[in-house]
Parts: structure tokens; sequence; C-alpha cells
């Protein structure tokens, strides 16, 4: 265990560290099924990694198994003349949202977002709109949501 210093806003974390402490996941949504609804959860079900075992593919979120610093990334699709609104929520509270105008192209959008999460804190990816998106994606781009602990507190 190693002693480590972190710095948020005005506070100053001291906290004791294990090197061997690892969690990370990534998810891509399903788009054979990809609508979602008005302030739908995101569930991203196709689950590719899930070390430390925090992340739900039949619930859509994350849970903390740790507390720590975590970086979250999300990369989203609409389908061409969708818009999207859509943001990530830590405990229910977006984080920030986002808003893409896909007009007569296919295009893509992602969102990174590092934040201070305790043992047993949630976050997830949701529709912050209020119609149903489609979304689409090919061999270089896919719907994607990720995270990982970066460092323990």
């Amino acid at each position: 265990m190693k002693e480590r210093h972190f710095c948020h806003g005005k506070y100053i974390f001291t906290y004791l560290s294990s090197e061997n402490q690892k969690v990370f996941f990534k998810a891509r949504l399903d788009t054979e099924s990809a609508a979602i609804d008005a302030n739908q959860v995101f569930i991203f079900k196709r689950l590719q990694h899930n070390q430390g075992n925090g992340y739900n593919s039949q619930s859509g979120k994350f849970t903390a198994p740790v507390s720590g610093m975590y970086q979250f990334t999300f990369y989203i699709c609409p389908d061409t003349n969708n818009d999207a609104y859509y943001g990530p929520l830590h405990n229910g509270i977006f984080l920030v949202t986002g808003e893409l105008f896909n007009r007569e192209e296919q295009v893509c959008s992602s969102h990174t977002e590092i934040v201070p999460v305790q043992t047993g804190d949630t976050v997830w990816v949701q529709n912050k709109g209020g119609i149903a998106y489609k979304f689409w994606e090919n061999d270089w781009h896919s719907n994607t949501f990720s995270g990982f602990l970066l460092q323990t507190f």
C-alpha cells in the first residue's frame, strides 16, 4: 500500500492505494434492438470486458466495487435524421448533457468524464430527450460505454 494525495476542487484527499486493484469495463449497444425510449437507460448488453464485475449488462449501470477516481467514456451514433439528447448520470444526477443533431449523414459523438466515485455508487448513460432514438454501427463505429479505475482512495 502507498500513501497518495488527490486534489478535487478545494478538497485534498489522502488515501492508501493498492497497485493491484483493477476495475474496468467496456460494453456495446445491441443495435439490432437499439431504440432508446424517452428517459430510458442505455443498456449496452454486449459485454467485452468486465474486470471487477462492476458493469451490469441487464440494467446498463456500473456499480463501483471500490472507491476511487474513475474515467467513463461513451460513444454513440444516432441514426440518420435522429437528434439525440443524452448524458451520463452519477447516482441519478446528470454529470453533463449532450446534444447531437444528425440530419443527412451518419455521425457519432463521444464524451469522457473523470469522476470521484464511492463504493456502491452507480454511473450510467441515459436518454434525456422526450422521444425515442435509433442507433447505427458498422465495422469502424460502435456504440459503447466504458470505464476504468484511475486510482483508489
